[in-house]
């Protein structure tokens, strides 16, 4: 049974067994049903450092075991092992019982069968928790303590009996009631509720009290917009670690959030506050778990019930079988859709005339080999409604993206993951796009097209290969933007760089040697990162600098033969400028030419900020103006 609190425990045991120096990794990668071996042996690879560059899939395997058997204390974890499908250990390159040379494996499954299937040394079920356990656990979650009223109590317990003694049962129905001590009609309405189940069509008789309590928490949130993100976030694949800001920039493009504002405001960053604070309610109400400060993820059964609960509106689909292409094909009614699949299966589907569909996400397996599928035109036909459209690929796996493209004129959020897209001007095309997402990608040029959208607020380009010209040529001219993430993706056109004003941008290349500096860069809204080398030199125009001098937490520069001084003020208007007010730490190394810090009057107060403060250049400490007692 799902639920029960295998993975966790699972979990918990490879990170004892690691910190007790058992084994010297210990990996986690999860099977599921649909499994894909190749995502298994990527993950187990990962971390060991194994790269199957250059590898043929039918070598895969032979590579990753001899890395797992040469003597290394190594466990894998296999959670969520099913026996309808269980996966070849042999395909894989995991090593046998008789011949694992220092490598165990650990899995977590739901049926018996699996263990008699791969006749494991060792088999441990795990049982329900007990009744005190249970009552332990709900009270826990739902801030039951010897204050609360008597009447709430024993409605408490009731409750916690309907949720059969399974912890993610009780997380999540004792969660939705935290708080509601003193409203006891909520504690009546959840006990109906549960005590008196809807009819549940598809769900298997063992699991309807399951389902029924997962359900409850779900009509029991009060906010409609939660409700949606909870529902989106059922269509990602299994254990899938969500990021947080992806997650935004889907919802933003749906329409979930951020349809309704005022012009005066910063538009992305309210809307983008308004899905966090959904999110934290699903976590709160343990509908979500929260994996880290960026990423969140849905347990495998409150996915299964979530996409239960949007029933035919919201599927998650592997094209290369023939029955589900055939649904997507037919079904009218689906609004968000996650498919899967070869090339030539997901591309060749044509989607229903007068589809709804809003939300499409497009994850490409490889054939094989490097040279993607072609989108053929048909692809994008009848979908005309659609607001989001999310790619995902592997590396190197070519893309190029069809005119046709251009016809979604709803179109308001693109996303791609790994792929070479070659030229997107035709995204240029899209008048209602609003965010533009590449992370791992490869394009020949930043286009000069995109310069034109009135609508376009967000640009993220996350360790990109960009072939040709500047792009900070075209995104000096994108007026409309808000945001920009410019991250590692610098070619060797890039020297002077240029931006409008933003209300957010990270701007980052190279790696920053302070680590304890890592978490104020994550939290700040605008820094500034460049480290480049003898042969690559980056600096910002005199404009540039001078606007965003009152936004910078973190500024490190390397290698720039062109600034002579940092800050100027004796052109400013005002009589004493504030520079650099919000900027933590200072990093300017190897400035060729930088006389000066500062020339011209500044407040006092500028650098107030300051903690750290790192120079290697041609001046000292005592050229610098203003109070540095932080440093």
């Amino acid at each position: 049974m799902g639920g029960t609190g295998k993975t966790t425990l699972a979990r918990e045991v490879g990170k004892e067994l690691k910190q007790s120096g058992q084994f010297t990794h210990v990996i986690v990668t999860t099977v599921s049903f649909t499994h894909d071996l190749k995502k298994i042996q990527d993950e187990i690879a990962g971390p060991l450092g194994l790269k199957f560059e250059n590898c043929n899939e039918s070598d895969r395997p032979g590579k990753l075991w001899n890395r797992l058997t040469n003597g290394e204390k190594i466990l894998l974890i296999m959670d969520d092992m099913w026996d309808e499908n269980p996966p070849d250990f042999d395909a894989i390159g995991i090593p046998k019982q008789d011949n694992h040379k220092g490598c165990r494996v650990l899995v977590t499954t739901r049926s018996k069968q699996v263990f008699k299937d791969i006749n494991f040394s060792i088999s441990i079920e795990l049982e329900l928790l007990s009744e005190k356990d249970a009552w332990s656990m709900f009270k826990t979650y739902a801030g039951i303590s010897k204050s609360s009223s008597n009447n709430v109590i024993r409605k408490a317990r009731e409750i916690a009996k309907e949720c059969k003694q399974l912890p993610v049962a009780i997380a999540v129905t004792a969660g939705s009631l935290k708080g509601q001590q003193q409203r006891v009609h909520e504690w009546d309405v959840a006990l109906k509720s549960l005590k008196n189940p809807a009819s549940m069509q598809g769900v298997n008789a063992d699991m309807v009290g399951i389902y029924n309590c997962l359900k409850f928490s779900y009509d029991y949130m009060k906010d409609e917009k939660a409700k949606r993100l909870f529902l989106l976030c059922s269509v990602f694949p299994e254990d899938k670690e969500i990021s947080n800001e992806v997650l935004a920039r889907l919802c933003i493009g749906a329409g979930i959030f951020g349809e309704n504002h005022d012009e005066n405001h910063d538009i992305y960053d309210a809307a983008r506050d308004q899905v966090f604070v959904a999110k934290d309610r699903l976590v709160d109400s343990c509908l979500l778990l929260e994996v880290d400060k960026k990423h969140v993820k849905m347990h495998d059964l409150i996915r299964d019930v979530g996409q239960w609960i949007a029933k035919k509106e919201i599927q998650e689909l592997n094209l290369s079988n023939k029955n589900q292409k055939l649904l997507v094909e037919r079904e009218t009614n689906i609004m968000c859709v996650s498919c899967k699949g070869k090339g030539m299966d997901l591309f060749s589907c044509k989607f229903a005339d007068g589809s709804k569909l809003e939300t499409l996400i497009v994850i490409v397996d490889r054939d094989g080999h490097y040279e993607g599928p072609e989108v053929p035109n048909s692809f994008f036909e009848n979908i005309v409604k659609l607001r989001v459209l999310y790619f995902l690929g592997d590396y190197g796996l070519s893309l190029p993206l069809p005119n046709s493209i251009q016809s979604l004129s709803n179109i308001r959020s693109v996303l791609v993951h790994k792929l070479n897209l070659g030229d997107i001007s035709v995204l240029g095309n899209l008048q209602s796009l609003e965010t533009l997402d590449l992370d791992n990608c490869t394009i020949n040029e930043l286009p000069n097209e995109i310069t034109k959208l009135e609508e376009f607020k967000l640009l993220n380009l996350n360790d990109c290969e960009i072939e040709k010209n500047n792009p900070f040529e075209v995104i000096e001219r994108c007026s409309s933007l808000e945001e920009l993430y410019f991250i590692d993706s610098f070619n060797d056109f890039c020297r002077e760089i240029t931006l409008p004003e933003l209300q957010r941008y990270r701007i980052h290349e190279g790696s920053f040697y302070k680590a304890e500096f890592n978490d104020i860069m994550e939290d700040s809204l605008k820094y500034v990162v460049l480290k480049g080398d003898a042969d690559k030199e980056y600096y910002f125009s005199r404009r540039t600098l001078k606007f965003c001098m009152n936004d910078l937490v973190v500024l490190c520069l390397r290698y720039d033969s062109h600034l002579q001084c940092l800050i100027d003020t004796k052109l400013d208007d005002s009589e004493v400028p504030i520079v650099f007010s919000q900027l933590v730490s200072l990093d300017l190394m190897d400035m060729k030419n930088l006389e000066e810090l500062c020339t011209g009057p500044i407040s006092l107060v500028s650098l107030n900020n300051l903690e750290e403060l790192f120079i290697s250049s041609n001046f000292s400490k005592p050229t610098i103006v203003g109070d540095l007692d932080n440093i």
